[in-house]
């Protein structure tokens, strides 16, 4: 297996990096120092620090004596130096995350993707800061949200990996909220709110019905269907992030009204179907969490006060059913292969004259 067939694999989800090494014998070289996994580390710390170094610098341009509950209450600040520093640290790590793109070494490339990250958040925080001051009523998001799709975007096209597509992801969420808000299915509310809703423990509501959590399932369902598509790379990272962001969809919706466990039963269901048609563990995994939920929402449909029994007879019988038929399934499948992969049996010359007639 040459390294392009390795790596096209690895992207697919198929095999680990430290699969690939071990096919290529890689692993078993001895230590380099000054290699790529050096490179790696480096890069790791490096960005980790680079940014945070930045992020307080930033703030503590923006204003003295930094409190972050005092800082957004009052909104007495100068934002300008601190976007700036902020804009410019982010910029620096996209620079170094697409140097460290270019090399060859799969060690040297997940750290690329690493600090192309850390530089996407960096740079748009400083974007964010510089337009903090912006106001054009419903089209503000969707202008503060531009600098964000163009660091991105960069940091995908640099490296499809992992953690440039957290990044991108990220990305597509805030455009879909902008356009939300543009449209008015969901509340446009002051940076300051949010921060402040975050740092009292909660979380900023926004949302106006159940037309934003629609949104958001579909966008997960879509984020599943390009990752099997091969649109998105890794494939696994894809089928993870949909699953994930659409299965809290879901529970949110089943949130608002009983009637909503229709969708998540749909739901658990095209995952287990894609589970199985696209061979993906990773899938397989999402799809069993959301059926323990899915039990525990028909459960409270029957119960608002379940006990100690309820929950036995809701999942240990589903449980006794469904490693049966584990059991059962890999029994006739290890049956199968055996029979598969037994030899035809040698054929003596003597038999065979006789088949012949001679």
């Amino acid at each position: 297996m040459n390294e392009s067939e390795s790596r096209r694999l690895v992207e697919d989800g198929v095999i680990s990096f430290e699969q690939a090494e071990g096919i290529s014998g890689e692993r078993h070289r001895l230590p380099d120092w000054a290699g790529a996994r050096t490179v790696e580390w480096l890069g790791y710390v490096g960005a980790a620090a680079f940014l945070l170094a930045t992020v307080v610098l930033t703030f503590d341009l923006m204003a003295d004596n930094f409190s972050a509950l005092e800082f957004f209450a009052l909104g007495d600040v100068d934002n300008i130096p601190g976007g700036l520093v902020a804009l410019v640290g982010g910029l620096v790590l996209l620079a170094v995350g697409w140097r460290l793109a270019k090399g060859t070494e799969g060690a040297t490339r997940r750290a690329a993707g690493f600090v192309l990250l850390l530089g996407v958040f960096g740079a748009a925080l400083g974007s964010q800061l510089l337009l903090l001051d912006l106001d054009i009523n419903d089209f503000t998001p969707l202008v503060t949200v531009i600098p964000l799709v163009v660091f991105a975007l960069f940091a995908w096209r640099t490296w499809p990996s992992l953690p440039t597509q957290l990044a991108l992801f990220a990305m597509v969420v805030q455009v879909v909220t902008a356009f939300l808000v543009l449209f008015q299915a969901v509340d446009l509310i002051a940076p300051e709110e949010a921060v402040l809703a975050v740092a009292l423990g909660g979380a900023p509501e926004t949302a106006q019905g159940w037309l934003p959590l629609l949104v958001d399932l579909v966008l997960g369902l879509l984020w599943i269907a390009m990752g099997s598509a091969g649109t998105l790379r890794p494939r696994n990272t894809a089928f993870v992030i949909g699953g994930v962001y659409g299965w809290v969809a879901t529970v949110t919706l089943y949130s608002t009204g009983d009637g909503w466990i229709i969708v998540s039963v749909l739901f658990t269901a095209v995952l287990i179907w894609m589970a199985v048609s696209r061979r993906s563990s990773v899938l397989g995994g999402v799809g069993a969490f959301s059926v323990l939920a899915l039990v525990l929402q028909s459960m409270m449909l029957f119960t608002d006060d379940p006990g100690a029994l309820d929950f036995e007879l809701w999942y240990g019988i589903p449980s006794v059913v469904a490693l049966g038929a584990a059991l059962m399934l890999a029994s006739r499948s290890g049956g199968a292969a055996k029979t598969a992969a037994a030899p035809a049996p040698a054929v003596s010359p003597s038999a065979s004259s006789t088949a012949d007639g001679t």
